[in-house]
């Protein structure tokens, strides 16, 4: 397959998914978008070590921010995340 042809693959993908978006509910939008954003906060170590080596810095070189939290915050919220992101998983996976 050619370069044009991923292309053409990329684009009649997006327009396809840009049809099933556009025919879900708001509410139906905001679970995808929630469920999406439990995903990454579940995986937010890996994401921050990938963010730290592509600017050159270790995790502990990074600027403290506002959502900074300790070892037993992040631990707890971790799995608050991973059970609810189950539980959404697993009641919209029929619709998505």
């Amino acid at each position: 397959m050619g370069a044009r042809d991923e292309l053409e693959a990329v684009i009649e993908t997006a327009v396809a998914r840009g049809k099933t978006w556009g025919a879900l509910t708001g509410a139906e939008r905001a679970v995808v978008l929630h469920v999406a954003g439990l995903r990454l906060e579940a995986r937010s170590a890996e994401v921050l070590e990938a963010m730290a080596s592509e600017c050159g810095k270790t995790l502990y070189q990074r600027a403290p921010t506002h959502g900074d939290y300790n070892r037993a915050q992040k631990t707890r919220r971790a799995l608050e995340t991973k059970y609810r992101l189950e539980e959404l998983s697993t009641v919209h996976a029929t619709r998505l």
